[in-house]
């Protein structure tokens, strides 16, 4: 069976991700609406510093899970996953798609909407039943080398939630801050790719002065503040 390619375009910012029609995935949805599924409105403000002119971080269409609660995406201390590091690194969210599609876990797993600039918001929704009542999401910052956000295992309880989350360090790229190795707006809109580095999953240091090619005043963020406030809220 043959994937579908779908891409979405930010200034010269090409993001591509694959939908995949699969019957166990299929077959899981429906079973799904059975359950009494609950449909949820998921909104994405991007809090960080709107400056104008592509400055500060525009946040990447996310990676969306929802699963039941023996599956995790990320979790803070430990090395990420190969479809977080493909967000975080380069805003691909065909890695995970493809790798969870067949999760017996995973009632579904999409891409979500389109590149998030400073300042604005995004909804979408998603459907969650049964067992499969948790919700997980990655989305790259994409002025940095390996820098993402997002929510692990929430649990879906049919009440409205708000979360602010921060940003986090992949630590899979070393955060050089170099033109040459960055895919965002701050650095041509193309994919790059740096230096591996092996660590776990830590708060982002943010961008760093006197390092690399980046301007803090321009390309950075407050980091003991969040990066997006995600609101989660029934709707039927």
């Amino acid at each position: 069976m043959q994937p579908h390619i779908i891409a979405r375009q930010f200034g010269g910012l090409l993001i591509a991700f694959i939908v995949l029609s699969i019957p166990s995935l299929a077959i899981r949805e429906a079973r799904a609406e059975a359950e009494g599924a609950r449909t949820y409105r998921i909104t994405i403000e991007n809090l960080t510093p709107a400056r104008g002119g592509g400055a500060s971080q525009v946040l990447s269409p996310p990676l969306v899970v929802v699963h039941s609660a023996r599956f995790d995406l990320f979790r803070i201390g430990q090395p990420a996953n190969q479809s977080v590091i493909d967000v975080a690194e380069d805003a691909i969210t065909a890695t995970g798609i493809a790798a969870y599609s067949a999760d017996p876990e995973v009632a579904r797993v999409t891409a979500e909407g389109s590149p998030l600039p400073p300042g604005q918001s995004q909804s979408f929704e998603i459907t969650a039943s049964g067992n499969a009542n948790r919700l997980s999401l990655v989305s790259m910052l994409v002025n940095t080398n390996d820098a993402f956000t997002g929510i692990n295992a929430i649990h879906l309880t049919g009440r409205r939630s708000e979360y602010l989350v921060r940003a986090y360090d992949a630590d899979s790229e070393m955060n050089d801050q170099l033109r040459a190795n960055i895919p965002g707006p701050c650095c041509g809109d193309t994919g790059r790719h740096g230096s591996d580095e092996s660590g776990v999953i830590t708060n982002h240091p943010g961008i760093v002065g006197g390092v690399g090619d980046l301007d803090p005043a321009i390309w950075g963020w407050p980091t003991s503040e969040p990066v997006a406030r995600i609101v989660v809220e029934p709707i039927r």
